[in-house]
């Protein structure tokens, strides 16, 4: 089974739990079992910025960022920014969790491989 941890750099309010079901579902549906475990980081903007800057060649704005781990025991990250996804949920009149969970999905579907153009 898929460990997924959750962190946040602030105090966002979100349901963690629905962040981890979110994730494992798609490993669980793609017919993923294992590394066994994947983290989701919530961050800041600048955080996503600085990471953006860093890792990225392309220096645009992300809502989602995804790192994929060589190792056995470790899938990878995939990192949210959550003052993005509020402005976001904002513009498209959503529920803020409704699109943080969008973004969570998105990652796990990058880190098994999945992309889109």
């Amino acid at each position: 089974m898929i460990h997924v941890k959750v962190s946040k750099q602030g105090n966002y309010a979100i349901n963690t739990k629905k962040i981890k079901d979110t994730v494992r579902s798609v490993f669980v549906e793609n017919g993923v079992d294992s590394p066994p475990i994947v983290s989701v980081a919530l961050v800041g903007t600048e955080t996503i910025k600085v990471l953006v800057d860093k890792y990225y060649d392309d220096h645009e704005k992300h809502l989602v960022l995804t790192f994929a781990s060589d190792g056995k025991d470790y899938f990878g990250d995939i990192i949210v920014s959550y003052p993005d996804c509020v402005l976001e949920a904002k513009e498209r009149n959503k529920l803020i969790e409704e699109v943080v969970l969008e973004y969570a999905k998105h990652g796990a579907l990058h880190l098994i491989g999945i992309h889109h153009d």
